[in-house]
């Protein structure tokens, strides 16, 4: 796992084992931040005889902008929805306006300073 040399963040972009996830984050001792993907049951997962509906250690970035190890992240769950009962499947209004809630966290960063948009 060394090999590839100090890793400074995990990213978790959806439909990832939740065990993976924590084992990434146990070994490479590196902060997780993630989003549910599509193909997530929103009933959790049965892991070692009990339900899981996150990673363990993890930072669940959905509907937000952090900032970790000197990077900004933001963060929206799930896709465009293409069946009716979905988990974590959104239609196109759905997600336009999901990604609106991240425009606070954008201008609030770029008024301390950082990338973004113009106060």
């Amino acid at each position: 796992m060394r090999a590839a040399g100090k890793i400074d963040l995990i990213l978790g972009c959806g439909d990832l084992p939740y065990y993976y996830l924590e084992y990434l984050e146990t070994m490479l001792t590196a902060p997780l931040c993630y989003v549910h993907g599509n193909h997530e049951s929103t009933r959790g997962i049965q892991q070692r005889a009990r339900t899981k509906t996150a990673p363990e250690g993890g930072e669940n970035i959905d509907l937000r902008c952090v900032n970790e190890s000197g990077l900004l992240v933001a963060g929206l769950e799930g896709c465009i929805r293409y069946k009716p009962d979905g988990n974590y499947q959104y239609t196109q209004n759905e997600m336009s306006l999901r990604s609106l809630a991240l425009v606070p966290g954008l201008v609030a960063n770029r008024c301390r300073g950082g990338a973004g948009w113009t106060c």
